[in-house]
């Protein structure tokens, strides 16, 4: 990692007030539940980090322990170097910044565990100007900052605040990530590398870029062309819905299907002259929610493989296939070096029944070549 930096600033749990010193507090009970919990959704959020910067306050130590083990819990095998720093004891915001940028250039993701004012004025300090900024940094929040270059040159206002997380917040993503896993058969990519709440980051950006009027029906171009009018189109990994509504829009008959409750909701708001399923893709059946019929095609854009559950690429292909009429087809388009090569891919499809018919570099045609970083491929049932 070259340049970029990832910062998590964790307040620590909520403490006991017993007539002791300040530094030697412990946690509360409410603490003591509340610190797992943090280090469950870094793991199961992808915010594991190398390094991790912990006050030496006892109400902090107890914190990042008790986070420890649920951080393990997440991602079994995770330990990161700890070091336990006087300085973030009473630290203040500038003498935080210093601290920064003096780690050690191949720490890429650190998590320092401190105290406000100054995890909040930090986290205010470096991030770039917030449209909704968090109004509180209550304990056990934590915010997860990301640096543009390396930590000496971290600087106020560059950074890009990725997410914050109060207790309460966790909670509730915690359900939602329950509730999502007893929809699939194994969790998807999309879930384990992103957080159980990055579909709503996800849904706002398409809006955003749909606001400036950037081209997003690329895919359904291409897909259209392909088709005769009122074609049957099953949109595998449909997301929000974007390209699925295109297709409906250039008068063909779309039913959309994702995993996650959270885009089809979205889908189904946006465009309700389509249908829109959740439902796992390693285990597809629409026969089950009561659409029986076949489909001319089926397009899966937006790295859709690249998302779905590890080692479930071949059923996922093979599902969608048993969808398709004879002789109907499939465009499958994803990026390249991501851990899903397109020998592994050309391999699952020809299993599923699928024979690759042509291959693109993009999906306004341009001719793929070996070493493309994108691949858009027509496979044919």
């Amino acid at each position: 990692m070259s340049g970029g930096r990832r910062l998590i600033l964790l307040r620590h749990a909520k403490s006991d007030w017993p007539d002791l010193a300040d530094h030697d507090r412990p946690l509360a009970k409410r603490g003591r539940g509340d610190a797992p919990l943090v280090g469950r959704w870094l793991g199961e959020s992808g915010y594991v980090p190398d390094a991790v910067v912990c006050s030496t306050a006892q109400r902090a130590r107890e914190t990042w322990e008790l986070a420890a083990t649920g951080l393990v819990a997440a991602v079994p095998g995770a330990s990161p170097a700890v070091r336990y720093e006087p300085r973030v004891y009473e630290a203040a915001v500038l003498g935080l910044l210093m601290l920064v940028r003096e780690f050690p250039p191949d720490w890429h993701t650190v998590l320092v565990v401190g105290h406000n004012p100054g995890m909040a004025e930090l986290t205010a300090g470096l991030s770039a100007p917030l449209p909704d900024p968090p109004q509180a940094f209550p304990t056990a929040a934590a915010a997860v900052l990301e640096l543009p270059g390396d930590w000496a040159t971290a600087a106020p206002g560059e950074a890009r605040l990725l997410e914050f997380r109060t207790p309460r917040l966790r909670r509730a993503a915690g359900a939602a990530l329950r509730a999502y896993r007893g929809t699939v058969r194994r969790p998807t990519r999309w879930v384990t590398e992103n957080g159980a709440q990055y579909s709503r980051s996800y849904i706002e950006r398409f809006r955003r870029l749909a606001s400036e009027g950037a081209d997003l029906a690329g895919e359904a171009r291409m897909v259209d062309a392909m088709l005769a009018r009122s074609s049957r189109v099953l949109d595998a990994g449909c997301g929000q819905g974007r390209t699925g509504a295109e297709l409906a829009a250039r008068g063909h008959r779309v039913t959309g299907v994702d995993a996650d409750a959270e885009l089809i909701a979205a889908a189904s708001a946006e465009y309700p002259q389509s249908r829109w399923v959740t439902a796992d893709l390693a285990g597809l059946d629409l026969s089950a929610h009561g659409d029986p019929g076949l489909f001319d095609a089926a397009v899966m854009a937006g790295n859709v493989m690249l998302f779905v559950a590890e080692g479930t690429e071949q059923q996922v292909l093979r599902r969608v296939a048993a969808h398709l009429r004879p002789d109907g087809f499939a465009v499958v388009g994803f990026a390249a070096g991501r851990g899903y090569e397109l020998p592994d891919f050309d391999r699952h499809a020809v299993a599923a029944g699928l024979v690759p018919e042509h291959r693109f570099a993009t999906w306004d045609l341009r001719p793929w070549r070996s070493g493309a970083p994108f691949s858009v491929t027509v496979l044919r049932k």
